[in-house]
């Protein structure tokens, strides 16, 4: 599961846990060479016992009460899949990844500016800034979180299938 953390870039530090905007599940056959991502709306409503009480809160918000562990159980139960291992990437993590991975390519699906960039519509090659842009703007988008979920996607599917390319990221 790859969780991405709303802390680490935009002036937003890393003083606490931070909601996981993006839960991607992804699970992959190796008899069958296959890899599927499976995104997880962030609003999507649980049950979160706390030392206190429990809360009835969005999934993104499971991370910041209890951890990987809270994450996990939460991803686990909703999907009656077990989660084997995470990685937790924050914003400045995305910029860097993207940028260590010599950039992504992407096929935007219509023409927006965000955060200082201008993305026309069709494919197109983005660097650390513009992807973390690119995969976080969703009140513009006419499908709302599910567009930005299908853009964090690309962003997602474009690196690591660089990193697969390249068998390595060490030079």
């Amino acid at each position: 599961m790859v969780l991405g953390t709303d802390v680490g870039a935009l002036g937003r530090g890393t003083s606490y846990a931070g909601n996981t905007d993006t839960l991607e599940l992804i699970t992959i056959n190796p008899k069958k060479q296959t890899l599927t991502t499976t995104a997880i709306p962030r609003d999507t409503l649980v049950r979160v016992e706390t030392k206190n009480k429990v809360e009835y809160t969005k999934i993104n918000a499971a991370y910041a009460l209890g951890g990987p562990r809270e994450i996990k159980k939460q991803v686990h139960e909703l999907l009656d899949v077990p989660v084997d291992y995470y990685a937790l990437v924050n914003m400045g993590g995305l910029e860097n990844t993207v940028d260590a991975v010599g950039g992504v390519t992407v096929n935007n699906p219509f023409a927006f500016k965000y955060e200082g960039h201008t993305y026309p519509k069709g494919k197109q090659y983005l660097n650390g800034s513009e992807a973390l842009g690119y995969s976080r703007m969703r009140y513009d988008d006419p499908d709302n979180d599910y567009g930005c979920q299908k853009r964090g996607q690309q962003v997602l599917l474009s690196a690591l299938t660089k990193v697969n390319k390249s068998k390595n990221l060490c030079k």
